[in-house]
């Protein structure tokens, strides 16, 4: 007999189909059967209701939130049955030597408790967070950042012969450990120190595996095109599977420019390329504010030093100036602070009221949050709606959050973007029924099968007879986000039920289990 059965659900299969009325049957973890007037143990009602495959989240950085508590469900209740966590070069493993604990800890700020859980490799990490449990699942990339650290520490310099030859090896160990592929970020520290070729080199042993090679590019505003050129060459001449992170224009530099990009995209499939990207549906990107400093002050990971001494902050200012005048269009009351652990009360303040209130300029304001919190994040105005639109039309622009998981209880250590709330529902309820910049289908497909192809997920991301059973019910005629700028704890309205590896996770925001598994390329879990 049956497990469970949900009853005359309006079925969109994640491939694009025509949506047809169907009960589901499920047996253990996986969907049994499809049919008319089935019978289990269970039953769900879903007249009325959409069913669809579990979003996959393409971008999230939720690796450390689940490391510091299980109960974090802002991903769940967004019907996030999957997340892709180890993005931007950042992953939370492998910590094997004290240079990967010192990474690992100026990245992501964690109790003393949590950060012993990071000294293993991903199969270590792997069996003490299924001991602990996951409310979704999680599909792994390794970081290059956190390789090159581990290897070589922050040194401004290309790798060794030597050196190179360690990371390749390391990351061909974290590929065998179950590792979907590999991400850089190209902005951050130690990531902007490598060249193309350092990239190509190790971009060559995740395409060895059938990975994917994912980037957060070398620039998104005046460098925008000449990054996603050096992006398409990493896949060109590694023969990997490229997939570009939060794929967006920022600031009037740039704005505009998402065709010429698209365009870009096409000429490289056909020379048989394969390229995607993932996108979040707001006009605000969010990241830490030493991101706005040039990239040599992060250099030895003493920015806090340097920003005292009274001459390089002179140098430090005339070049961040420069930089934020060749972004163009966005002044300092488009940089909100998100998080300060040190002096909270700046949460949620922009940096023009912060540089009146202290009768100071804004480079001034930066500075001294830095000299609190070298560690302070920040919400970033910088996107135009029409470039956001137009990627997200792009059928190979799948969905991300780019956000860590949060709870609406607990400490609220920071103001978060919205995205790590709302994300999805968003896109079905602003974009999908409100605008109608997407069919259900297609936005579904960007949400479900074609992140599953991505990442060599097969046995998920489409309602299919022994497909895995992750799958959301909701209510297509009330289904969207009300998290804010200023209110971002706030769980989306419309999701009725979540189900993870064939058990109701979540059912009307109330979460019911843990249910989640690490996963790795081509099979179900580790």
């Amino acid at each position: 007999m049956l497990d469970l059965v949900i009853k005359n659900g309006n079925i969109i299969d994640g491939k694009r189909s025509k949506p047809f009325t169907s009960d589901i049957g499920i047996k253990n973890d996986k969907i049994y059967l499809l049919g008319k007037n089935l019978a289990g143990k269970k039953e769900i009602r879903a007249d009325g209701l959409t069913v669809c495959p579990g979003f996959i989240d393409m971008h999230s950085h939720a690796d450390t939130s689940y490391i510091v508590s299980s109960k974090l469900d802002s991903k769940l209740q967004q019907g996030i049955t999957t997340e892709v966590v180890g993005n931007c070069g950042l992953s939370s493993f492998p910590v094997v030597n004290k240079r990967s604990k010192e990474a690992i800890s100026k990245w992501i700020p964690v109790s003393q408790r949590a950060r012993a859980v990071y000294e293993n490799t991903l199969t270590g990490q792997v069996c003490e967070l299924e001991k602990r449990g996951l409310p979704n699942n999680i599909a792994p990339l390794v970081g290059h950042g956190m390789l090159r650290a581990t290897v070589m520490g922050f040194a401004k310099r290309l790798p060794t012969k030597v050196e190179l030859g360690k990371m390749k090896d390391l990351l061909a160990q974290m590929h065998r450990e179950g590792a979907v592929g590999l991400s850089s970020g190209l902005i951050y520290p130690p990531g902007f120190y490598s060249d193309t070729k350092e990239l190509v080199e190790m971009a060559k042993i995740t395409a060895d595996f059938n990975g994917v090679y994912t980037s957060h590019i070398r620039g998104e505003s005046n460098t925008l095109i000449k990054a996603v050129s050096e992006f398409i060459a990493i896949g060109r001449q590694a023969s990997v599977k490229i997939h570009m992170s939060h794929i967006k224009c920022m600031g009037a530099s740039a704005w505009g420019k998402s065709k010429q990009v698209i365009n870009m995209f096409e000429k490289a499939v056909s020379e048989g390329i394969s390229i995607t990207a993932d996108q979040y549906p707001y006009t605000a990107s969010a990241t830490v504010l030493s991101a706005l400093l040039p990239s040599w002050v992060s250099e030895g990971n003493k920015i806090v030093e340097k920003l005292r001494d009274s001459k390089l902050r002179c140098r430090i200012s005339a070049e961040m100036e420069a930089n934020l005048a060749l972004i163009s269009g966005v002044c300092f009351e488009d940089i909100l602070i998100s998080r300060c652990a040190v002096d909270k009360k700046l949460v949620g303040k922009n940096v023009a009221e912060l540089a009146r209130a202290w009768k100071t300029s804004g480079n001034e304001a930066i500075f001294r949050i830095l000299e609190k919190d070298y560690e302070a994040g920040m919400v970033f105005f910088a996107i135009k709606e029409n470039d956001l639109v137009n990627f997200m039309q792009y059928m190979r622009v799948t969905v991300g959050t780019d956000g860590e998981a949060f709870s609406v209880e607990g400490e609220r250590y920071m103001t978060p973007h919205p995205r790590s709330f709302g994300t999805f529902p968003r896109v079905l309820g602003k974009y999908v029924r409100k605008e109608k910049v997407l069919s259900p289908e297609d936005a579904i497909y960007k949400m479900t099968y074609l992140p599953s192809l991505i990442i060599g997920l097969f046995d998920r991301g489409s309602i299919d007879e022994g497909k895995k059973a992750d799958l959301v019910i909701f209510n297509p005629k009330t289904v969207i986000d009300t998290a804010t700028f200023k209110e971002p704890f706030s769980y989306p309205c419309g999701i009725s039920y979540v189900l993870v590896n064939g058990k109701v996770a979540l059912h009307k925001n109330k979460m019911q289990g843990y249910f989640g598994k690490y996963l790795k390329h081509g099979s179900s879990s580790l």
